[in-house]
């Protein structure tokens, strides 16, 4: 029997918000720990910074995963005819729109939680609260993005190539990524006090991009062929273009080896910058220190999620097609 829609989003949703919860959870606890075990007001806009991002990796791929469930017709949709959408919530759920209204509501919450409260309770009721914004605001979302599919709509081309896509994708992981480790500028580990060359900071430095590299890697594993498939059904891909796959003999490798290679990659890489910043004399911030260092790392992570991507592209691709054949019987 098909569910209806509100029995399928409440089932859907047993499994979202833990998983939402585990997540948030497990950022603003590395969060934390980087800060010393001490959160204060100065802390509000990383705070929100990492849930803003959070919430737009969520509603950005909601319209192409509820457009792909929309064309298969394996949800009762009827709970939804008659209701319309308004402009304003069309500009409302834009995913970068929604993104900044909740980087200002989580900035208020998480702000009166750290004035109001000790850091212990602040990071208690930040925890609890803070990730029902993003929920509330994914279900607004989601209701509005529905709304749209059962009325006709003008499509558009947004990504030339899976690059365009990937490197989205990429670059709001790398700013999560920042906004975690962001406390670490006062920790003694990392200080640029006896230079960049010293073997402490290159050591520590290459520990942190690695458990990052690590950690991006463990949440690149769920599937988006049907996210594709959705936005391949929206006309945002084309799927005439040719998507080739990227440094196949690497792909071709096993995880481990690859992954020996990254950080053999990594250790010269840090050495070497390292090496001619103190050479050259130049003085620059630990961030931009930290973005030098981060760019083998990135560039692994970039080619991991390429590669699994470009899979599951091409299996939205072959069922893309195949639903088109299927429409012509």
């Amino acid at each position: 029997m098909i569910p209806d829609y509100l029995t399928f989003i409440r089932r859907q949703d047993r499994s979202l918000l833990p998983y939402l919860y585990f997540l948030t959870t497990l950022l603003i606890a590395f969060y934390v720990k980087n800060r010393g075990y001490l959160l204060t007001v100065e802390d509000a806009f990383p705070v929100s910074a990492i849930f803003s991002l959070t919430m737009f990796s969520f509603v950005y791929e909601l319209k192409g995963y509820w457009a792909y469930k929309y064309a298969i017709r394996n949800i009762n949709f009827s709970w939804l005819q008659g209701k319309s959408y308004s402009r304003f919530e069309i500009i409302l759920w834009q995913p970068l729109v929604a993104t900044t209204c909740c980087l200002l509501s989580c900035y208020l919450v998480v702000t009166g939680f750290l004035l109001f409260f000790s850091t212990i309770v602040a990071m208690f009721c930040i925890a609890i609260f803070v990730p029902m914004i993003i929920y509330i605001m994914c279900w607004m979302a989601r209701n509005c993005y529905v709304k749209q599919l059962q009325q006709a709509t003008i499509y558009t081309l947004k990504y030339r190539n899976l690059h365009h896509y990937t490197c989205l994708n990429v670059t709001v992981t790398v700013l999560t990524s920042f906004a975690v480790i962001s406390p670490l500028i006062a920790d003694d580990d990392f200080s640029l006090a006896d230079g960049f060359f010293s073997p402490r900071l290159m050591v520590a430095m290459l520990i942190l991009c690695s458990l990052i590299l690590l950690v991006n890697l463990s949440f690149a594993h769920p599937s988006r062929r049907y996210t594709f498939l959705g936005r391949l059904l929206q006309k945002e891909f084309d799927v005439n273009l040719v998507n080739t796959m990227i440094l196949p003999g690497i792909n071709s490798k096993p995880l481990w080896l690859r992954l020996v290679i990254f950080f053999t990659l990594q250790v010269f890489w840090i050495v070497t910058v390292s090496l001619l910043l103190k050479l050259l004399g130049w003085e620059i911030y630990f961030y931009a220190y930290f973005i030098l260092c981060m760019i083998p790392a990135i560039g692994y992570f970039y080619l991991h999620v390429y590669w699994k991507w470009h899979e599951d592209y091409m299996t939205a691709c072959d069922m893309y097609l195949r639903c088109g054949e299927n429409n012509k019987n």
